[in-house]
């Protein structure tokens, strides 16, 4: 099966979309608040939609990565196929955990 992905970046953000099978996936960087202050860092957030459609608060995007050095970035954006779909895999727990936290704040 091929998957087809589209990667986009510039100096202050980085998108990765996936085209599962169950839907579009995203893997997107944005450089971090200490980037301002001299360092270069990056932090990596996953949306899924498909996924949070099945919870009730529908809460469909993580923080999978904080902090990451530009060369980390670089690594993700230039990854293989298997690689960007197992963080997407990564982020599936955590995005779980939330919707359940929500749903018991309801």
């Amino acid at each position: 099966m091929v998957i087809n992905v589209s990667r986009y970046s510039d100096t202050q953000q980085v998108e990765i979309r996936l085209d599962l099978p169950q839907g579009e996936s995203f893997i997107h960087g944005t450089r971090s608040f200490s980037s301002f202050h001299g360092e270069d860092r990056w932090d990596v957030s996953v949306l899924v939609p498909w996924y949070g459609d099945t919870f009730y608060t529908r809460e469909d995007s993580t923080l999978i990565f904080e902090n990451i050095r530009p060369d980390r970035m670089n690594e993700i954006f230039n990854a293989p196929t298997y690689d960007l779909i197992a963080i997407v895999r990564e982020a599936l727990p955590v995005i779980k955990e939330a919707n359940r936290l929500a749903d018991l704040e309801i």
